[in-house]
């Protein structure tokens, strides 16, 4: 794996715990907007993958860091 693919990867495992730790705050408001904001991001991370290793397998990794750290 690409050094580059490892700090994109990275990057979405940081994007996910943040958001994961906004759900459990209290302001609804600036939560949502939060949120989505990292949503965001972690679509531009996507897409950064894809450029490196395909749709496929970029999303693939989304989803599993995603799952990961919802769970975690």
């Amino acid at each position: 794996m690409s050094s580059e693919v490892a700090k994109i990867k990275q990057q979405i495992t940081l994007e996910c715990e943040a958001m994961k730790r906004a759900l459990s705050g209290y302001a609804i408001t600036a939560k949502h907007e939060f949120i989505h904001h990292k949503y965001e991001q972690l679509g531009h991370y996507q897409d950064q993958l894809s450029q490196l290793v395909g749709d496929q397998q970029a999303a693939e990794i989304a989803t599993i860091i995603y799952i990961k750290s919802m769970e975690g």
